[in-house]
This record gives C-alpha cells, sequence and structure tokens, in this order.
C-alpha cells in the first residue's frame, strides 16, 4: 500500500489523552499508557536533504510496542514534536511522511521511509482515523495516532497486511500543507446528472465534455483532485458523491475502475465530463452490492479540480512549508 486510502462514546479502555514522556528527544516520547514507545533513528534520511523541517523529522521514528493489553475504543493523538508551519485544516492536502505499526506487536505493515520518499494527499481521501487525526497538526509536527478499526479498515481488513479488525499506530510527520484549492466559478455547483434507465445503456465507454479546461492534462499515473457524482443506469439513482461527502477526493489515476481511469485521462484542470461506463470496465458480475448491482451501468459527471504530474511536474495549488 502506499498510504491509508478509504476503501471510506464507548468505554474507553484507555485514556484519549496521552502522557508525554519527558526527555531530550524532539522528535520521541512514550503514549498510550507506556505501551508505545517513540524514538528517533540516528541516521538522516538521503531523501529528506531538501526540507526545511526540523532536524528531528529528517529521520525515521522507531516504534516499539511493549506489554499492550485491550486496544483504546476511540482515536488517540499525541503531538511528539509540535510544527510551526502552515495548520493542517480539514479541507488540506498535505505531505508527509509515516510509519504503520500493527497493535499490539508492533509489526509495521507500511512506511513511506522504507519506500525513500513522502507521500502527498487531501485529507478527504484517506481513512477516518487520519483525516480526523490530522487535523490542527502544523507543518513541521510530528505525531502519534492510534487509530480503532471503525476509523481504519473494519472488518475487512487491507490485503494480507492489515487483518480484519485491527487497530493501527501510525507516527506520521507533516512536511508541508497545501492551502485550499480555488474551485473555478463555473464548477462550484453539483451538476444535474440525467439518465433514462427505459434506454438500453452503451455498450462501450463514453466520454462528453460538458466543461473544456484550460489547465495541466491528466495523464495516467498521475495524482488528481475531483468533485464527482456517481449515477446508476438502471434505477437512475446516485450511489456516490463527493459533493455529499463535503470535500474533493484525491486519487491516482490508475488506482480506480478501468472506465473511470480511462475517462478522466485527456481532461484539463476546470472541465466538467460526463462518463459512461459499462459494466466490463467497472465491477463487472459482482456489483458493489448494495449501491451497485451486478452488471450495472454507471454514470459519471466529473470536475478536474488539480493534477500532480507523475514526474514531479508544477500542481496547480502552491503549497506551504516550514519556514
Amino acid at each position: 500500500m502506499s498510504f491509508p486510502l478509504r476503501s471510506l462514546a464507548a468505554t474507553v479502555l484507555l485514556v484519549a489523552t496521552l502522557s508525554a514522556c519527558g526527555g531530550s528527544d524532539p522528535g520521541g516520547g512514550k503514549g498510550a499508557e507506556g505501551c508505545v514507545d517513540v524514538g528517533t533513528s540516528d541516521e538522516e534520511a538521503a531523501f529528506m536533504a531538501d526540507y526545511d523541517v526540523p532536524a528531528a523529522l529528517k529521520s525515521p521514528p522507531e516504534i516499539e510496542l511493549a506489554g499492550c493489553g485491550d486496544p483504546p475504543a476511540e482515536l488517540v493523538t499525541e503531538d511528539l514534536a509540535e510544527g510551526n508551519g502552515a495548520t493542517v485544516e480539514s479541507s488540506s492536502s498535505v505531505t508527509v511522511n509515516y510509519t504503520g505499526v500493527l497493535w499490539p506487536d508492533g509489526d509495521e505493515f507500511d512506511s513511506s521511509w522504507s519506500r525513500g520518499e513522502p507521500t502527498s494527499f487531501a485529507l478527504s481521501g484517506v481513512i477516518p482515523g487520519w483525516s480526523e487525526g490530522l487535523v490542527g497538526m502544523k507543518a513541521g509536527g510530528r505525531r502519534l495516532l492510534v487509530i480503532p478499526p471503525d476509523l481504519a479498515y473494519g472488518a475487512q481488513g487491507a490485503g494480507g497486511d492489515i487483518p480484519p479488525n485491527s487497530t493501527l499506530v501510525f507516527v506520521v510527520d507533516v512536511l508541508e500543507v497545501e492551502p485550499p484549492l480555488e474551485i473555478p466559478e463555473t464548477l462550484q455547483e453539483k451538476p444535474a446528472v440525467s439518465v433514462d434507465p427505459a434506454t438500453p445503456p452503451p455498450t462501450t465507454l463514453e466520454v462528453q465534455d460538458e466543461i473544456v479546461g484550460s489547465g495541466p492534462e491528466a495523464h495516467a499515473g498521475d495524482t488528481v483532485t475531483v468533485n464527482y457524482v456517481g449515477v446508476a443506469w438502471s434505477t437512475g439513482q446516485e450511489f456516490d458523491s463527493s459533493w455529499q461527502a463535503g470535500q474533493p477526493a484525491t486519487f491516482v489515476l490508475g488506482q480506480l475502475v478501468p472506465g473511470f481511469n480511462q475517462g478522466v485521462e485527456g481532461m484539463r484542470v476546470g472541465g466538467r465530463r460526463r462518463i459512461v461506463i459499462p459494466p466490463d470496465l467497472a465491477y463487472g458480475a459482482q456489483g458493489r452490492p448494495p449501491a451497485i448491482a451486478p452488471n450495472e451501468t454507471l454514470v459519471f459527471v466529473v470536475d478536474l479540480l488539480d493534477v500532480e504530474s507523475a514526474g514531479g511536474g508544477t500542481s496547480t495549488t502552491t503549497s506551504t512549508t516550514t519556514g
């Protein structure tokens, strides 16, 4: 996995406010009632040389779990190092380093440090434990997150790395915070998606530009930020919408169903496109019940708001780093 994407007042077994451990390590500490110990490696990562962040954030965290009992039932956060840059808001896009381990054994399942590069995303596009747990951080900060299953991957888990009903422990460094997107006036209202279920659906992918954008063009592998509405052809009913979620979605073009990936390719920022996707380029005979029936044709109207080139090209937003 590349980062925790969304698929997306119980009895507290562990206090939600963690007691920080004192000491000289500005990027470390002990939380979860002494169960989680976070230190910092002595070696600076070469790929962090160009980032203007505190020295402690240029070296990976070392996470150890010992003597952990029952996991917390609620999201737990603790600032291990406070930043002084831009503040993370619910609508922000961020660039971070992170390491994730499983409770209670401390087995690592994912790390940007191991891959040798930070990752960037919008908070709207990750698991709730991250979208809630990172709000309020400042660029240059390091935070411990302990995320219960209902705010992570739940009963399904995630592949072979994260078992069902896993509690996840992350140490996250916020390196950059991007300002909110400036959405063109022509794309500020949710579009209407019209479908006539009485007519037979197309059997091949269909795209139609309702508004042609003038910004950067989207290509496979790029990171794109979009608003979208999805409607089932057979019913004319909406099954998904970023407008309903209240935030645009950000993802790598190539990670979603083939018809969506192919339909968005070639769009330019500021554009709005209607995409009709036949079942073989969507969810096929399995569907995704109950929202999407087997062999369903999907109709999307997609607004392209931002493109970040896979080759590191310029985005339509400007990032803010710590000073």
